[in-house]
């Protein structure tokens, strides 16, 4: 892609935060970012710029900045954005790609290809996810206005694809049309649930310990509408396609509520659903259940990975998802929506690094203890299931061997099966279990003895060092038997 400058109108917040800081976080070129909002302005730093336009100059202020073949990116409310086109179009220079990030398109685009100069082009551009997704890869987003004829708008998709966006192509009028659906539909969906939730006297806190898997789910989904910011959630209702589409889910509501009302027994009930259900058949029903499913699974297993950890009395290893901080406990105990752990652990800098040991398990506390390290009286603590998040699997493991305080001895061996450094130091940590790193020191040989080398382990403090050594031993004897027949490799 040809370097040119970025601007973010609404960058301090929301959608314009979020594509600073996943789509533009490895751009090297220049980045400003706009915010008329006080409240949410951050400091400027070596790779962003952060301005403030004022009631008065508008953008005039920073005309300078703009230059040839600009993407100029408008993530701001529905409401400000004809006032802010206006104010950026003076600004404009020969090439610039204006894109329009809002929910709405039909008429935001019409309004840019009407104050848009000609020796400018504009699209559309509408991630259909909220800005709290953590990566764009795999996000589906909307183009619309989209010209294949036009450089700029090709070289925008193209780099929307190597972010690993998915597009879809379409007209802005369609857009809406649809979105009325996918968006002001499902929202207005939930949202009457969650209203719903406050009729009575039961409060979702008592609800949720009873809840079935479409209840947490759809809790669960209301909750994040009821999290998006009530401007955006509003504007998305403000059309008169999603007035239409209300105004239809409400009459299928009330003829549904009709026909269960005019039931009279178990099999006119069912047969109330079957109507119902009878027209909804296809593949996409077919794999609507399955991706409920897949949602279903994931939740089990999240709730299996922790009855492992506390069947086990593993150390749990996750990062609070609110404070970012990496939390290492013993669990005791499993309610519906929280986790209660025991923590005793003792951190050690060295060279800047800070590692972690811990005092959970017995044996490691005799590990710990052979090498000076007292540990305080386990103290307990609990956390919301919502507020864990997991390490990846490949994170996970560099936590264990990086920032766990290993146990390290200088160990003397007889090497009856003439081992070389490379079986030592490269071979044994990956086949000896709790074996972290080997270092190979000396080696020594009296005349008519075994062969003897002096190694440096550093292995887990869960496991005994006489446990170790004998799976080193049956190690070394594995690998002589697999030297003497390399017809086995």
């Amino acid at each position: 892609m040809m370097p040119r400058t970025m601007h973010v109108i609404g960058g301090e917040a929301g959608i314009g935060k979020w594509v600073i800081e996943h789509m533009l976080d490895t751009y090297s070129g220049a980045i400003y970012s706009y915010d008329t909002n006080p409240r949410t302005l951050l400091p400027s730093t070596s790779r962003i710029t952060v301005c403030r336009p004022s009631v008065s100059d508008g953008y005039f202020s920073f005309r300078e900045q703009f230059k040839s073949n600009d993407w100029i990116l408008i993530a701001v409310p529905v409401a400000s954005f004809k006032q802010t086109v206006k104010d950026i179009v003076p600004c404009l220079q020969e090439g610039t790609l204006v894109v329009s990030l809002s929910s709405i398109q039909k008429d935001q685009l019409e309004l840019l290809e009407l104050e848009v100069p000609s020796h400018s082009t504009c699209i559309g551009f509408h991630p259909l996810f909220g800005a709290t997704v953590g990566s764009p890869v795999g996000q589906l987003a909307a183009i619309t206005a989209f010209d294949k004829k036009k450089d700029q708008h090709r070289e925008f998709c193209n780099f929307l694809k190597g972010k690993g966006i998915l597009t879809s192509f379409l007209d802005a009028g369609d857009h809406d049309k649809y979105m009325a659906y996918v968006q002001a539909l499902t929202h207005f969906c939930l949202l009457g649930f969650a209203a719903a939730l406050g009729n009575d006297d039961a409060h979702p806190r008592d609800l949720l310990k009873l809840g079935t898997p479409n209840f947490h789910f759809l809790f669960a989904f209301a909750s994040r509408v009821i999290k998006l910011s009530p401007t955006t959630t509003g504007a998305i209702q403000s059309t008169t396609d999603a007035s239409m589409v209300r105004k239809a889910l409400l009459k299928t509501m009330t003829s549904l509520h009709e026909s269960f009302e005019s039931a009279r027994n178990p099999e006119s009930y069912a047969n109330v659903v079957r109507t119902l259900c009878n027209p909804l058949t296809g593949a996409e029903v077919d794999e609507g259940a399955e991706v409920a499913a897949i949602a279903v699974s994931s939740l089990q297993e999240f709730e299996e990975l922790l009855h492992h950890y506390k069947e086990s009395e593993m150390a749990f290893i996750f990062r609070h998802r609110v404070t970012n901080k990496i939390k290492i406990g013993k669990i005791i105990d499993i309610t519906h929506d929280e986790v209660i752990f025991e923590e005793s652990t003792r951190t050690i800098t060295d060279n800047g690094v800070t590692r972690f040991a811990i005092g959970l398990d017995p044996i490691a506390k005799e590990n710990y203890r052979a090498k000076g390290l007292i540990f305080p009286t386990p103290l307990k603590d609990r956390i919301k299931k919502r507020n864990i998040k997991l390490l990846k699997e490949e994170e996970l493991k560099r936590f264990r061997h990086e920032n766990i305080v290993p146990i390290v001895i200088d160990l003397n061996l007889e090497n009856p099966f003439q081992l070389d450094e490379y079986d030592f130091e490269e071979w044994l940590p990956r086949v000896v279990d709790g074996l972290w790193k080997c270092d190979f020191i000396n080696t020594f040989r009296k005349r008519g003895q075994v062969e003897k080398v002096t190694v440096r382990l550093a292995f887990n403090p869960q496991k005994r060092r006489q446990e170790i050594v004998e799976s080193i031993r049956r190690a070394g004897e594995q690998r002589q038997l697999l030297k003497k027949t390399p017809d086995t490799f």
